[in-house]
């Protein structure tokens, strides 16, 4: 899958949570493939770049007049590097695979996140968060009967205790 593709998977559709759930470690793995993908691709062409940057120097270095130099000193050497057109491109490729791994790692963590709202959604609905609120109504005559069999259970506690003090 690509970036644009994953990314258009983040939404949560609340009313499908248990489809959500169930192709969340797939995505979370098409991510992370992704990111180190894009990693990888990274640190190559930044290796390319240096590899290149390094052929670039050593080639002033022994012929500074090809590129236009009288002498090689060290900052004229680094000023003439990045003017070798291989160079240039490289290192813009360099930053190029290097935004798109970051991009890829945003991803990756998005997931991440989506999986704990996730869990959040689940736990919210096993416990019945949306659910409706039902007012319970009490029968005022059983509030009565309740109400007078707690005082005649305590008035016979304390005539038990007023016995066992005699």
């Amino acid at each position: 899958m690509t970036i644009d593709e994953l990314t258009k998977k983040l939404p949560i559709d609340i009313r499908e949570l248990h489809k959500v759930a169930e192709g969340q470690p797939e995505l979370m793995y098409a991510a992370g493939e992704l990111a180190a993908n894009a990693k990888a691709a990274a640190k190559s062409t930044k290796m390319g770049y240096e590899t290149a940057k390094a052929t670039a120097d050593r080639a002033i270095r022994d012929n500074p007049s090809a590129f236009g130099l009288a002498k090689a000193t060290e900052k004229s050497i680094e000023s003439t590097v990045i003017l070798v057109k291989e160079v240039n491109v490289l290192c813009q490729a360099a930053i190029d695979a290097e935004y798109f791994a970051d991009k890829a790692t945003a991803l990756v963590q998005a997931f991440a996140h989506r999986k704990s709202m996730i869990q959040d959604e689940v736990t919210l609905y096993v416990n019945n968060y949306w659910g409706e609120i039902t007012e319970k109504s009490m029968d005022v005559a059983s509030a009565s009967a309740s109400a007078r069999k707690s005082k005649d259970s305590e008035k016979k506690l304390i005539k038990g205790r007023k016995d066992v003090a005699d």
